[in-house]
């Protein structure tokens, strides 16, 4: 059975009305530990139409348009590296303006990141997604694996 549990505290949320839970703000992650077979997910759902329509921008910092967009790039990165156990990391930027990142951890754990590109260096900071040493590195400019390492540590 896949469980489903929560990673630590929630990160900046906003209420939409006519939304039940709570919209957070990029970076979206999800990760995955095959060994207990659990998923963190805070990638927020794709926008109803008529609640776009009706109330523009208003939805999780995506478009309708540009949450199918990242869905498609996750699937084909995933469908990409399903087969290749030596693949450890890939990025893709899309023509919609964000960043996906998947990365696989020791003992098998995957994580995707989801972010706006050109998102500012204070966005960046506290979300864990800068260095130690304060540099931006890897594709996008974040250090995704101390990213994803602080995930898992925040799941024990």
């Amino acid at each position: 059975m896949l469980k489903i549990s929560p990673l630590g505290e929630p990160k900046l949320s906003l209420k939409v009305p006519g939304l039940l839970s709570p919209i957070l703000k990029p970076p979206y992650d999800i990760l995955y530990n095959p060994k207990t077979r659990t998923i963190h997910c805070t990638l927020p759902p794709i926008p109803e139409p008529a609640l776009e329509q009706a109330n523009p921008g208003a939805g999780a910092g995506w478009t309708r348009a540009d949450a199918f967009h990242v869905h498609a790039l996750i699937l084909g990165i995933l469908s990409e590296t399903t087969g290749d156990r030596l693949e450890r990391e890939r990025s893709v930027r899309s023509t919609k303006g964000w960043w996906v990142n998947w990365m696989r951890l020791d003992g098998g754990v995957e994580g995707i990141a989801v972010r706006r590109a050109g998102e500012n260096k204070a966005a960046d900071a506290a979300a864990g997604l800068v260095g130690a040493s304060g540099t931006r590195a890897g594709a996008g400019g974040i250090d995704i694996r101390n990213y994803f390492e602080g995930l898992v540590r925040g799941a024990k």
